[in-house]
């Protein structure tokens, strides 16, 4: 907050209430000072997230400036407002792209699981093993089975899914009865150990 503004008395009067929790002088901030958060999120086209989640994020950075201004011992609340909000954005972002590649990740060793099984029942003439898999993978036992399950889970819903589609009738029985769960298609499981 800079000293030329002619409502600066009025200004610190807000954000000292709101930072006791007062809810109209908390009210007026944020409505007073969205336009940080609006300018924020766009100004970050391309975002992982979409707009209104960018804007939730951007709302707990601002909250935080007007909660904290007046402790924080800042000159400019408006600079720390929009720090407050890039440091939020920038971290909900982050969080987003790394469930994205986690995720991409997963689908390629999926993709990979797959075709080393094929290739390895081919030449077994057998469903392989977990341990055979892994061994194939060069991966973990334990990589290879949570790899395995996620699979299997994968296939299961699909199932379901194609199932409803087919019979939308069966959706509240299939869903809710005692014999549905993840992983319960009835499948075999391929001889996992877990």
């Amino acid at each position: 907050m800079t000293s030329g503004e002619p409502e600066g008395a009025e200004l610190i009067r807000l954000l000292e209430a709101a930072g006791r929790d007062d809810a109209p002088s908390l009210d007026a901030l944020v409505h007073r000072f969205r336009f940080l958060v609006e300018t924020e999120v766009d100004g970050r086209p391309g975002s992982a997230l979409d707009r209104a989640d960018l804007v939730q994020e951007g709302m707990i950075g601002l909250l935080t400036a007007i909660r904290t201004f007046i402790q924080s011992e800042e000159p400019d609340f408006e600079k720390m407002a929009r720090g407050l909000i890039a440091q939020r954005l920038d971290a909900a972002t982050g969080e987003e792209e790394a469930a994205a590649e986690a995720s991409r990740r997963m689908v390629e060793d999926a993709t990979r699981l797959e075709a080393v099984q094929v290739s390895l029942a081919a030449e077994l003439r057998r469903e392989p093993t977990p341990s055979e898999v892994a061994a194939k993978l060069g991966w973990s036992l334990l990589r290879t089975v949570v790899v395995m399950d996620a699979v299997e889970l994968a296939r299961d819903l699909h199932d379901r899914e194609i199932d409803l589609y087919a019979d939308p009738a069966e959706a509240e029985r299939d869903f809710t009865g005692p014999e549905w769960r993840p992983g319960g298609s009835g499948r075999p499981r391929g001889g996992n150990p877990i």
